[in-house]
């Protein structure tokens, strides 16, 4: 297996977070 790297881990998080503020909108958007 390949070792993610800090910098891969902390993009992830941040992009992990983005991904949890879109989903809740497009959730609070469906009818």
């Amino acid at each position: 297996m390949i070792r993610e790297i800090p910098f891969t881990a902390q993009t992830n998080e941040c992009s992990n977070t983005l991904m949890g503020f879109v989903l809740s909108f497009f959730w609070i958007g469906m009818p």
